[in-house]
């Protein structure tokens, strides 16, 4: 290799006494066997002549980008039908064949090995119109589906009742079976197929359980049917064994665009074998109508094969470009320290007592890659030299400036744009390097990251595969990928041989500069104080030259003048992200005055398996008790008597959710037992929207009335209150929150009645304080008072009241409101009753008023004290600096942010709020303050 090429000079003049060896870095495995192949490339691209290979990457990575430009602007491959489409086909009906009956038959058997096996017979009526020149009919079926390779086999076919042999034709996705008679058809014949479908189920997850199924969902007509249908009959016969392996009751549903209707089957016939499900369709619809039935089994059913190879070209085949991006990152890092890295020297260095002369300091900071420290080192050089008018100042300023936050881009603009960092390649000291692998980085990084928009493009039209794909992030990483290969590709520059000799040179500088301390002993005019500065820390290089500055009696007032300090960028960060946090916040939270609180998630009907189940009855029985150890618990059973609908397409899921946090306080709600009729059923208890929440997690069709009751405790129910000074302990059970009445009822069916009781012992209750009292609506309403008590068993006091609708069976709005009771005991009735939850919720309630009011005093305050100092003549306000930054930028921000935050806290408050004067006294002030301390402190020419 020539000195020019990377590589190792077999010239290699051997080291003197006390020389010390250059550290190199020795690549990892890894890069280095990366970097072979590299090299391996760009040599053979050289030995078949380096213009032509080039010319051919070139071509190669312009197509694939031709190709990923058709993705991205192209028409889009197997767009999903439009509603345009299917009702233009609608219209169209009659310039095709036109299918009179579909009768088709599905026979299921499980093979020795647990695979599933579908044999079909479809027999087609089909009408050929006057003046449809056809000769036959081709029927598209799937051959993929779900990740399984289906297998689809004919055996057997029939035209008008003569045997005749289907076509198939498979691909990858589907399968086309064609009969062709050879002539024209008219009038109404009878087609008749025979095949075998294998692996039609698959794993699935229930909506509303969360757990796995096998599942058989079908579609009667395929993927593909453009043809008017007068008519459709399904049989389904399903073998006993796997009939008894059933979770759900059979479904059959069909749809045409918004229309769709679902029935659950029942069965037609049954056989000690088998059971017959028979599905007719007696009218007339149009092309692309779907028709489908679904089969839920167990878990665990079916075998099921590994996934295709089609699988994972469609799982896989999205993100190439991306992963072929994340290697050539690695690969382009091999290239930068194996390809493309410095030349070598001798690969030693002796003390040197003075600069070459050749290598002035501003080229030699270019050499070292000193960024940080290069403006002070050219500011030095240009002073020593002559250059500008007065240096001293300016060495003076730059040196302040060096190695702060605020100076790093004027650093790095000053190190790549000044002359010095050209003189390198004039000298030939630093070399650009071109060749196959420099190319194809470059090729491939332009070409993939246009295939990889392409396929985001094609791939968001794809409503399955929309759930799974995230095009924003894809798209993100893909260009932070990109933008990494193209910097590190364009911007490698080795040094040659003579940079790697001059570098060396300016290494035994930098050894003698620390063994003589010349840092503590240089002068201001000593031609050494540019490599000084060079070699040092950008905080000592200041330091060192501010040291001599000093020295020399040097002052400055300008010395600060136009400097972004940490403490002013500070400012800056913080005035807008006071806007960015309010615009966020206003955005995300629902506004704390609003005078009805959210809906609970067990009463929107938002879940899977939320809807279909309807309350006539709830009683609750609760029973307050002091444990031994002294705390406070509640005990309830709470029974419901529900209606439950039939065919339902996600089996309904009874929920329940419990407010169970008092002033911040968790009462550590645990449910112990579920039951229906009497049977315990499986269920889930997690959070949602801070409260505690259960559903049950049925697996079998339950329709009909039932007895739900559950039972759970309040294990740690007493909460610390501090009212009038003085602190008390609540116990407060909410059994139904707000909401329940429109939650569990229709026009059809309503609540008829709710039952409260509630037990407790005799000795707690003469402790009860006069604030006890049943619920009414928010935890903030004052409570109406406890009702009736009787005398129970066991020395307790039962408190029990009813919600009842009136003669007509009518509810009232505020018979919604939260259903519960609170008891205010003394403190010190229970044990271990703590008040940092009362402290942190009392705090968190004050944030939304506390933090607006405190940007919009503190944005009036900063724009008084500019209106104040600018009145008053002091001149820093106008000057840059820390006391203008905080003048200029904190008063239009905060006030801004305060105001956003204002409109939110008060969105849903009523004309008399107190927050209106308390907020929006504060909110105009500091607005027009701001907007007249903006005038006021503005620079005047």
């Amino acid at each position: 290799m020539s000195a020019e090429t990377p590589g190792i000079d077999l010239t290699v003049e051997p080291p003197p006494d006390g020389a010390v060896p250059v550290e190199t870095r020795r690549p990892t495995r890894l890069y280095r066997g990366m970097g072979g192949l590299l090299l391996r490339l760009e040599a053979r691209a050289r030995a078949k002549g380096s213009r032509r290979v080039r010319l051919t990457n070139a071509l190669v990575w312009l197509l694939v980008a031709a190709a990923g430009q058709v993705l991205l602007t192209g028409p889009v491959i197997n767009e999903p039908l439009s509603l345009e489409d299917i009702t233009s086909a609608a219209g169209e009906v009659t310039e095709h064949w036109i299918a009179h009956d579909v009768d088709a038959r599905f026979e299921l058997e499980r093979t020795d090995d647990g695979r599933l096996l579908v044999h079909v017979e479809e027999q087609i009526t089909a009408d050929f119109p006057e003046g449809v020149e056809e000769t036959g009919i081709t029927r598209t079926i799937a051959s993929h589906y779900e990740g399984h390779d289906l297998h689809p086999r004919v055996t057997g076919g029939e035209f008008d009742g003569d045997p005749v042999e289907v076509a198939a034709r498979v691909g990858a996705t589907a399968t086309s079976l064609t009969w062709d008679t050879g002539s024209v058809l008219t009038g109404r014949h009878e087609f008749v197929v025979r095949y075998t479908l294998s692996d039609v189920a698959y794993p699935e997850q229930d909506a509303s359980t969360g757990r796995l199924q096998d599942l058989l969902e079908w579609d009667i007509l395929g993927p593909s049917w453009g043809q008017g249908i007068r008519g459709v009959e399904m049989t389904l016969i399903v073998p006993r064994e796997l009939h008894d392996a059933l979770e759900r009751t059979p479904r059959a549903a069909m749809s045409w665009t918004l229309l769709a209707d679902a029935t659950t089957l029942t069965p037609d016939s049954e056989t000690a074998d088998a059971v017959t499900y028979v599905v007719t369709v007696d009218q007339n619809m149009p092309p692309h109508t779907d028709i489908w039935f679904t089969l839920r089994f167990a878990e665990g059913t079916f075998t099921m094969p590994d996934p295709a190879p089609l699988y994972w070209v469609l799982v896989v085949g999205p993100f190439v470009p991306l992963l072929l991006l994340a290697v050539g990152l690695l690969f382009v890092l091999a290239a930068r320290a194996l390809v493309w890295n410095d030349a070598r020297g001798r690969a030693w260095f002796v003390p040197q007592y003075e600069p070459d002369p050749r290598v002035p300091a501003p080229l030699a900071s270019r050499l070292m890659r000193q960024v940080l420290t290069a403006p002070l080192v050219q500011a030095i050089s240009d002073g020593h030299a002559g250059i500008g008018e007065r240096p001293i100042t300016r060495i003076g300023r730059i040196a302040w400036r060096t190695g702060r936050p605020g100076h790093l881009w004027p650093e790095w603009r000053t190190y790549l744009f000044a002359p010095a960092w050209r003189e390198q390649f004039v000298r030939k000291l630093r070399r650009v390097p071109r060749g196959i692998v420099r190319d194809v980085f470059i090729g491939a990084t332009l070409a993939l990251t246009l295939v990889q928009f392409g396929l985001v493009r094609q791939l968001s039209y794809q409503v399955i595969l929309s759930v799974y794909w995230w095009p924003l992030a894809i798209v993100a990483a893909t260009i932070a990928l990109a933008l990494v290969i193209l910097v590190i590709a364009l911007s490698a520059r080795p040094l040659t041989r003579a940079g790697a000799l001059a570098r060396e040179h300016l290494l035994g500088l930098r050894l003698y500069l620390e063994q003589t301390r010349m840092d503590e002993r240089i002068t201001l005019r000593d031609e050494l104080l540019p490599y000084v500065v060079m070699f040092a820390k950008p905080r000592r290089a200041r330091e060192i030259v501010r040291r001599l500055l000093d020295e020399r009696g040097h002052r400055d007032p300008g010395l600060r003048a136009g400097f972004f300090t940490a403490a002013r960028l500070g400012v800056r960060a913080a005035a807008m992200l006071a806007v960015v946090g309010a615009i966020v916040v206003a955005a995300a939270l629902p506004s704390p005055s609003q005078r009805s609180a959210p809906e609970d998630l067990a009463y929107s009907g938002d879940l899977p398996g939320s809807r279909g189940w309807l309350v006539s009855e709830i009683t609750a029985d609760a029973r307050l008790e002091r444990t031994e150890a002294g705390k406070a618990t509640v005990t309830v059973t709470e029974t419901l008597t529900v209606f439950v609908e039939e065919e339902r397409d996600t089996l309904p899921q009874v929920m329940r959710q419990w407010r169970d946090v008092v002033h911040g306080h968790d009462t550590g709600l645990e449910v112990t037992e579920v039951t229906v009729d009497g049977d315990p059923v499986p269920y889930e208890q997690r959070r949602e929207e801070g409260m505690a929440f259960v559903q049950t997690q049925l697996t079998r069709d339950w329709g009909g009335e039932h007895t739900v009751q559950i039972r759970y405790r309040l294990t740690d129910a007493a909460a610390a209150v501090q009212q009038d000074g003085r602190w008390y302990e609540h116990v407060q059970w909410t059994a139904l929150n707000e909401g329940w009445r429109d939650a569990w009822s229709w026009p059809e069916q309503n609540i008829e009645r709710v039952a409260m009781t509630v037990r407790v012992p005799a000795e707690l209750r003469a402790q009860l304080h006069e604030d006890s009292g049943v619920l009414e609506g928010d935890l903030d309403v004052e409570a109406p008072g406890l009702p009736a008590v009787t005398s129970g068993a066991g020395g307790e006091d039962v408190y029990r009241w009813e919600l009842l609708p009136d003669a007509d069976g009518r509810w009232t709005y505020e018979a919604s409101r939260d259903v519960g009771i609170r008891f205010v005991f003394p403190a010190g009735t229970f044990a271990d009753v703590g008040q940092e939850s009362w402290w942190l919720d009392s705090a968190a309630r004050a944030l939304p008023t506390a933090v607006p009011l405190v940007l919009l005093l503190g944005a009036a305050g900063c724009a008084l004290l500019g209106l104040i100092l600018r009145l008053g003549g002091v001149r820093r306000v106008s000057e840059p600096g820390l006391l203008r930054e905080v003048v200029r930028w904190i008063p239009p921000w905060f006030a801004l942010a305060g105001s956003i935050l204002f409109v939110w806290r008060t969105a849903d408050s009523v004309d008399d709020d107190p927050l209106f004067p308390l907020l929006g006294l504060p909110a105009v002030a500091a607005v027009v303050l701001a907007i007249a301390n903006h005038y006021a402190t503005r620079r005047r020419s």
